[in-house]
């Protein structure tokens, strides 16, 4: 039987606690927590001081009018209003620690319904799978040493001398970390992130039946349809040893943290390119995203647990949130009921905490809505607005009952909360309707050199030695490579000695008055000449010197020594570092934002360099499928979505834009040319018409419909 506790009947309903659970306060607590434990379903729910006493008070012949009643006596400003007395009791019938008495008013139908958001929340549908206990018994025997003393030392110095071994080759690592996240890496890194966080589970597991505790329940969690394991380790709160529980909170993070430094000394002497890759998406699943999200204390995943314990704070959470409300109460209201918080650093912490926790839920609730409305090609939008309606309507929902039920009492507070809430609503809707939104889409860009001076061999011959290195700057006239021909050598004594032995035969000749025949050989004297300039022209090209001042941009250019290169062979570039551009690749669908303007200047972002501006602006006429730099493509970590094609030339990269986008450059002035490197990644922001953000939401829901229409 289920029980109506609307406000109206409080006086009729009646609850006992069942007689087999089990109350104890919390070790530490000093009374402000108290731990109810159903030995029966094997769970332990954790409540305050406040809930307590109104728990106490609820033996099956107290109504639960009078229970509130007396608590407040007894609670002062810390007591609950009705209202939340009545979700209280709700919670203890919905957890079978709480059963009716005779004579309580059975509910209505609707009431017996699930709600639809417990049937289904595509931000987090639970699916429970298996009852683990038999199988971490059979794993523990094997696993025991792993959460003893010695051997968090032993880790704690495999975790040391991980981090000394990638510190000593990060500049490999972190160049190997562009491929982790790019397109064609998500499957790889979607199995071994489902891998790790099964195994991050079953350390939950296995450190609490290292402590005699229960594990009843193991299974999946969808997030945003992403699966995550997660197994049931609520009997650890029954430790007395706070260490205890916080050990069995981090031993996920612990297990994911050895995976990693294993991995991470397997990468530094991994030979096979595979197994580099592997190892790599392996270090970055379970370091970075272990840091990220279990150890963060502003989710309720295991860095919350620890911060908790570690503090000695229970319900750090609730009483975090209970207190916000009263605050947001005092301000619509004018309530002067506040929660108390206890003096010093304690009350402190909870208010940082709850403020924080407050902007974490905003940002991520806004990032999974984000994240909803572009799956599936803007198909997910369905999936944002049910989100938007199961969370938001419902809360709306019962603040105007709220308001209806205020007005018979304090008609004031209620006009107060109206007219603050109505200029909260315009002051959001001046954000979203508009004003520009701060999340504008850039154009992905690069550095690069805006004029290249190409250097070739102009006479043939053998590399004989490299008067440069790569990333060099030269001078006009510097010399950069000395050739040898061994030809053109012989070519220029034989064609001077030739020379010399035609002058003594014309010598001759005039002596002997033969002036015909002198004439003849003094035009040969002639030609020989003519080929002597040009056999010493092509000898003097085999030193190779730079045309232009710059710095020397070459790939492998000390592997040249020895190897014979034709005529016209490419040996290095030259780009002058006083000259140089920005590269974005701008989407058809953001052309308006990137019409140049007379005197129109582009606000640029340079990673790793701040701000920078150009006004020497030029947009490619005509959108092209031709990829403006390989650092673009989703391919080599870049943002644009690149196919395969047939290489038409040996310089072409064998991809092409997926879809034409436009070309814009920016010029950049001498000053920030010389502070910038090229190839370094940039993007540009929309030149004019910033979007709102209603006017985004509007563009991706068009996105949406036209892709149903054509998918092409």
């Amino acid at each position: 039987m289920q029980l109506n506790l609307s406000t109206r009947e409080l006086d009729r309903t009646r609850l006992k606690l069942r007689d087999e659970v089990i109350v104890r306060p919390l070790p530490g607590a000093d009374g402000a927590s108290y731990q109810l434990e159903d030995p029966t379903a094997v769970k332990f729910y954790r409540v305050g001081r406040a809930e307590y006493v109104l728990i106490s008070l609820l033996d099956g012949r107290t109504s639960l009018a009078e229970a509130v009643t007396i608590s407040s006596r007894t609670l002062g400003n810390e007591a609950f209003t009705e209202q939340e007395a009545t979700s209280i009791c709700l919670w203890l019938v919905e957890t079978g620690l709480a059963t009716p008495t005779e004579g309580t008013i059975a509910s209505s139908p609707s009431q017996k319904s699930t709600p639809l958001s417990s049937l289904f929340n595509p931000f987090w549908m639970k699916v429970p799978a298996l009852r683990p206990e038999r199988l971490l018994d059979l794993l523990l025997p094997l696993t025991r040493w792993f959460f003893t003393g010695p051997a968090l030392l032993a880790l704690a110095a495999l975790w040391i001398a991980a981090g000394i071994a990638l510190t000593g080759r990060a500049e490999e690592f972190w160049a190997d970390s562009r491929q982790v996240f790019s397109s064609n890496n998500w499957l790889m890194l979607a199995i071994v992130w489902i891998g790790l966080k099964v195994v991050h589970e079953f350390g939950h597991g296995l450190c609490c039946r290292f402590y005699g505790g229960r594990v009843t329940e193991m299974g999946v969690v969808f997030v945003l349809f992403a699966p995550m394991a997660y197994v049931d380790v609520t009997s650890s709160w029954g430790f007395r040893s706070r260490w205890q529980r916080m050990h069995v909170a981090g031993a996920g993070i612990l297990v994911e943290l050895t995976i990693a430094a294993l991995a991470a000394l397997g990468w530094t002497q991994a030979t096979t390119p595979f197994a580099r890759h592997l190892l790599h998406n392996v270090i970055v699943s379970a370091s970075l995203t272990t840091l990220i999200f279990n150890i963060n204390p502003l989710m309720r995943f295991d860095g919350y647990f620890i911060f908790e314990d570690l503090l000695d704070l229970p319900n750090l959470g609730t009483t975090a949130s209970r207190w916000q409300q009263s605050r947001t109460a005092r301000f619509f209201f004018g309530d002067q009921r506040a929660v108390p918080l206890p003096l010093g650093m304690p009350g402190l912490v909870i208010r940082t905490y709850a403020w924080l926790s407050g902007a974490w839920r905003l940002i991520v609730s806004t990032s999974l809505l984000t994240g909803a409305a572009v799956m599936f090609r803007g198909a997910g939008l369905a999936i944002a607005v049910g989100a938007m309606l199961l969370w938001y309507v419902k809360p709306v929902f019962d603040l105007c009952v709220s308001l209806a039920q205020r007005w018979g009492r304090d008609r004031l507070s209620v006009v107060r909360a109206v007219l603050l809430g109505a200029a909260t609503v315009a002051l959001v809707g001046t954000l979203v309707f508009l004003l520009p939104s701060p999340f504008q889409r850039q154009a992905p860009g690069i550095v690069d050199f805006a004029d290249l001076a190409t250097v070739r061999v102009s006479s043939p011959g053998f590399v004989e030695e490299i008067l440069v290195s790569n990333g060099q700057a030269v001078d006009p006239g510097t010399e950069l490579v000395r050739l040898r021909n061994d030809d053109l050598s012989t070519k220029v004594i034989d064609l001077e000695l030739a020379i010399e032995q035609s002058e003594a035969r014309r010598i001759g000749q005039v002596n002997r008055r033969e002036l015909a025949l002198a004439q003849i050989e003094l035009r040969n004297q002639q030609a020989l000449r003519e080929q002597l300039v040009e056999a010493r022209s092509r000898t003097a090209a085999l030193t190779v010197k730079a045309p232009a001042a710059g710095r020397v941009l070459a790939r492998r250019l000390d592997q040249q020594v020895g190897n014979y290169l034709k005529e016209g062979t490419e040996l290095l570039i030259i780009g002058d570092e006083t000259r140089k551009e920005v590269l974005a690749s701008v989407d058809q669908r953001d052309m308006e934002s990137y019409s140049i303007a007379h005197g129109q200047v582009a606000h640029l972002q340079v990673r790793g360099a701040g701000a920078a501006s150009s006004s020497s602006l030029r947009l490619e006429p005509r959108a092209s499928t031709k990829l403006p730099h390989p650092a673009l493509s989703a391919v080599h970590g870049g943002e644009v979505d690149v196919v395969a094609q047939a290489a038409e030339s040996k310089d072409d990269a064998g991809v092409r834009l997926s879809e034409p986008r436009f070309l814009l450059k920016a010029e950049l002035d001498p000053r920030t040319s010389r502070s910038l490197f090229a190839g370094q990644i940039a993007s540009a922001a929309p030149l004019s018409g910033r979007r709102t953000i209603a006017q985004q939401l509007t563009r991706a829901m068009r996105d949406w419909a036209r892709k149903l229409v054509d998918p092409e």
